[in-house]
Parts: structure tokens; C-alpha cells; sequence
């Protein structure tokens, strides 16, 4: 049986709310790949020995991942930084892409950072 993969824009957020990348990536199953991300992500602060319970359980917060009301995915990477992943077949994304006349063929890296935010926002 042929994979099947789906494309997603993935829009990372700095600590300060900045986005600091952008780039597509192709998942066949992003919950899977988000719970192994945060799973990774949180093994060090489980192994803590010095950090109180109530301390881990507030930080393992910040690499949660989920799905937001607009249906977009999200991987937490700690203090208020973030990866947000679109799909990119959703008519919120092709609204986006046509309205801004964004060619993705070209490459992402050189979109700017205001057209993102109003993807995201």
C-alpha cells in the first residue's frame, strides 16, 4: 500500500513571538510525529531530580501539542516558543496563499513576516 503524505507550512515562534522560520514539511501522520516531538521534548524534565512535581508539571506544559479551533497543529518548545503546522490543502491556507499571491514553488523563506502573522493570528 502506496503512503500517503500531506503537506504542512510550518511556521516556528520565538520566545519573544517572533517568527523565526518558516519551511513545508510532509508528514504521513503529524499526531504521531507531534506526540514522539513532545514525548522527546519532555523526557529530560521527567528525569529531573532536583525540579519539584508541581515545577515539572508546569514546564511539561510548554511542550504539549495539539490542534487549535482554526484546525491548525501546534508543538510546544518550552518557554512561550512554538511550531504551528498548517495544512496546506485547507481553505484557510489557499484563501491566504491567493489573497497575499504567495508561490510556494519559489520557497517560503523570503515571506514576509507580517503576511505570516496574518496567517497564524
Amino acid at each position: 500500500m502506496k503512503k500517503v503524505f500531506k503537506d504542512y507550512f510550518e511556521v516556528y515562534v520565538g520566545s519573544r513571538g517572533g517568527i523565526e522560520d518558516v519551511s513545508i514539511k510532509s508528514f504521513e501522520n503529524i499526531e504521531e510525529y507531534l506526540e514522539f516531538k513532545s514525548d522527546e521534548n519532555c523526557k529530560w524534565i521527567e528525569e529531573d531530580k532536583e525540579m519539584g512535581e508541581d515545577e515539572k508539571e508546569e514546564v511539561l506544559g510548554y511542550y504539549d501539542w495539539g490542534k487549535d479551533v482554526n484546525d491548525d497543529y501546534y508543538l510546544g518548545l518550552g518557554d512561550e516558543e512554538c511550531k504551528i503546522y498548517i495544512d496546506m490543502k485547507s481553505e484557510k491556507f489557499i484563501k491566504w496563499k491567493e489573497r497575499n499571491k504567495i508561490n510556494v514553488e519559489y520557497g517560503v523563506n523570503n515571506i514576509d513576516n507580517k503576511i505570516i502573522r496574518d496567517l497564524i493570528d
